[in-house]
């Protein structure tokens, strides 16, 4: 599914080129995971569709799990397709108001930017 490469500044970024479909690729989807101090960042490039929505969920999971002080998820260079990638933003907005985290989401689709930040009451 995917290909692990490191990059500089701690970066791990899954690739996955998608599939053809009707003889057209979809497009490229691509993660990053960025660590510093008790924030995690995320940022997602290319299309968040049915088919990776699933390592999305991953990567955000994985990093609520941690239980950082925040996270930010950067969605400006990815396209939102299908309610897949909103499902997978909710189930961390979940996740992220139980246990306290901050949750930054960046969008440049209207509909999602800022509508699954949380910010804990400390």
């Amino acid at each position: 599914m995917g290909v692990p490469s490191v990059t500089r500044g701690g970066f791990v970024a899954r690739k996955r080129q998608a599939f053809p479909r009707n003889g057209r690729c979809t497009g490229v989807f691509s993660c990053s995971v960025s660590r510093g101090g008790d924030d995690v960042s995320v940022g997602v490039r290319g299309d968040v569709d049915a088919a990776s929505a699933g390592c999305l969920r991953n990567h955000l999971l994985s990093a609520a799990k941690e239980h950082p002080g925040s996270i930010d998820v950067d969605l400006t260079r990815a396209r939102l397709t299908g309610s897949a990638a909103v499902a997978v933003l909710a189930e961390t907005w979940r996740f992220a108001t139980e246990h306290g985290i901050a949750l930054r989401v960046r969008s440049s689709d209207a509909g999602v930017a800022g509508r699954f930040d949380v910010v804990p009451a400390r």
